[in-house]
This record gives C-alpha cells, structure tokens and sequence, in this order.
C-alpha cells in the first residue's frame, strides 16, 4: 500500500485544540484567600494584565514526555494510547487572544450598538462625572469565557474603567457568582455594558455546553472537539470558549489540515484517488483526514494511511466495528448525530475523537447582568 504520509503523533502535536493536561503534584488550586488581581485595562496593556490574572486561575502545564519519546523512537502510537484520560485532566486556562484577533471583533461590536450617534440615553441623562462600582455576576450556574473581549470591550470606551476579575475564564461558577466588578465612570460603563455582557454571555453559554458534554464522556479516553460551524467572525473566540469547557478543536479553517470530504471524493473520483493526491500536495507538517460513509470506504482508505479517518453518521455498531478494523493504526473521529444522550455511548465504542457541531450553533448564552453596588 502507499506508505504513510504522517504519524499519529504529527497529528497530534498538529491538532492543537486536542493537547492535555496532567496536575503535577506541585500544583494546587488557587488560594481562595489570595487578593483578586485589580488593573486598569487598555487596549494596548491588555496582554500584561491578564497574565497577573494566572495565579488565580485553575492551569497545569502539557504533558509531552510521551509525544517525545514517540518522535524519538519513530513509533506511531494511537492518540488514544497515548494521551491522559479525560478523568486524569484540569480545566485549562488559556491566554487571552491577542489585540490583532480580538480587536476588530470588538470594534464591530461596538460600531453595531453605538451607531452613528452613540448612547443617547446616556448622554442625556448621566453626568460625566459621576463614578460606579458594578458586579457582574452569573444568574444561572456554567463556564465563565470571553472575559478578554468584554474587558477590550470596556476599555475601548474607556481606558480608565478598573476590572477585577473574581472568576476567571474557564472558572465554574455558581448562581449568584461574582465574575468581575469594574469601577469607574458610569457613562463608560452604561455605553459598554450589552457589549461586554453579549460577549461573556455568548462565549460562557459555549463553554458550558462543551462542559456538560465533556463531563459526559468522563472516564473514556474520548476528545469532544467543536467543528467549523461557527458564528461568522467569532470562529476565534467561539474556538476558545470550547477550549475553556474542556473540549478541543477540529480544524480551525480550510488552511490547517486537509479534510477530503464526500463531495471531495466524488469530484476526485473515489477514495484512493483523492488521499493520493492530497498526500502528493500536502507539506510534511500537514495533517490528512478522510470522511467515509461506510466501512467498505474505511476498508479502501486505510491501507493509504491517513492521518485520521472521519466516521460520518456511522451507527454505534459500525463504529465498533471500524475500531476493530483500523486496530490503532489511525485516529478514529465519530461525526453526525452526536447528542449528549449518546455522546457516552458513542465514546465507548472506542473511538478517539467525538466532534459536535451543536457546542458552537446550538449552544444557549448564559444568563449573566450586571448590579450596581
């Protein structure tokens, strides 16, 4: 058969989204008693402030000494075999996004509510120099997420706003939590509030959907990951907030990894046509997966060995049996009709990766306000 175009171990290290994370026995929860970072948020600091924000938040470094050893010894190991199970991990923190990701975002953001005029209602009614202190807090227990392009979102209007941030992303919160109190001028802060709630509540209503489905396969060794469906120029923020549930991610764009498609093959003239071409294109760093329908297109696109093979509308039997048949020599991705009433099941079938399109088109916001203190 043609020979391998990339190790299980290049995919990995390729589908980022997909790393874990292992507790050393170093590491500890935050003290609850330690004081809450406080900062005055700009555009321009806005890296160097969030990152005081890590002490206090939930982290734990990447596991490579297995993915080293792999690369050194030139063996191809299944993702599954060896990669941390999910009961073995902590919630991530990540870094913001940076200022040229989250920027235009946000200013289209603000453009959209302020519109040619700006806040009316505040003009009109707040005198500028009159001060407030807010909490904003979570109305419904979840996943906090999109801290970082609310606090772009206040700074934008005000430089001189003050965030403390009491849960940071990726933090579980309660009914009744306090996520962050912001001090400053109450006209900055009425003509920033719906944006910085729309945010946070959008982008913690994902997170805690990806929590609720990763909790779900608790104990398998199966990766629930987001795919492309995502809300037209928030693919960046949405991709993170999966992230800052627990879940990973798929492709990030058309640009990252080669996934041929049914209509792919039928324009290419079959299975064994298109994985060759794609692996006589595709740079040596570039992953390839495949989508089969059935298991007589997994049976011809195995021998080709492609970096992983995508399991489309496949019954849990099926899957079962593709499991058997690829015996650990790819990475095997279950897609279509993923529910959370058969998520677990589906990731006892053995498969590697459970991707959902619904933790990023389906997911419901999360009741999160703002109160006056």
């Amino acid at each position: 058969p043609p020979r391998r175009q990339h190790s299980l171990t290049d995919l990995a290290l390729n589908f980022a989204g997909l790393w874990r994370r292992t507790r050393t026995s170093s590491e500890t929860a935050p003290d609850s008693n330690a004081p809450s970072p406080t900062f005055t948020r700009s555009a321009k600091a806005m890296a160097k402030p969030m990152r005081l924000s890590q002490a206090n938040s939930y982290s734990a470094p990447r596991s490579l000494d297995t993915r080293a050893a792999a690369r050194t010894s030139g063996a191809i190991i299944p993702m599954s075999r060896h990669r941390n199970a999910r009961s073995s991990q902590v919630r991530p923190m990540l870094p913001p996004l940076p200022d040229v990701v989250l920027e235009p975002i946000v200013k289209l953001a603000l453009a959209e509510d302020l519109g040619v005029a700006g806040d009316v209602t505040t003009d009109a009614l707040i005198d500028p120099e009159t001060q407030g202190r807010w909490a904003l807090r979570a109305r419904e227990a979840g996943v906090v997420a999109g801290l970082d392009a609310a606090i772009l979102a206040g700074a934008m209007i005000d430089p001189d706003l003050i965030f403390t941030i009491r849960a940071p992303d990726g933090a579980r919160v309660k009914t009744g939590d306090t996520i962050m109190e912001i001090d400053g001028a109450a006209r900055s802060m009425l003509m920033a509030e719906r944006t910085m709630l729309n945010f946070i509540g959008r982008l913690s209503g994902i997170a805690t959907l990806t929590s609720v489905y990763v909790d779900a396969v608790e104990g398998s060794n199966a990766i629930v990951a987001s795919t492309r469906k995502t809300t037209p120029g928030m693919r960046a923020l949405e991709k993170r907030a999966v992230r800052l549930g627990g879940g990973g991610a798929h492709r990030y764009g058309l640009d990252d990894a080669m996934l041929i498609k049914d209509n792919h093959i039928a324009a290419a003239g079959g299975v064994g046509i298109a994985l060759e071409r794609a692996r006589d294109a595709a740079p040596h760093l570039m992953c390839i997966e495949i989508e089969v329908d059935t298991l007589d297109q997994l049976r011809e696109a195995l021998p080709y060995g492609p970096s992983a093979i995508l399991l489309d509308n496949f019954s849990q039997a099926d899957m079962r049996t593709a499991v058997k048949m690829a015996n650990g020599s790819t990475l095997l991705e279950a897609s279509g009709g993923i529910t959370i009433e058969n998520v677990a099941a589906v990731a006892e079938t053995g498969v590697d990766v459970i991707s959902v399109g619904a933790l990023t088109h389906s997911a419901r916001s999360l009741d999160v306000g703002l109160d006056a203190l």
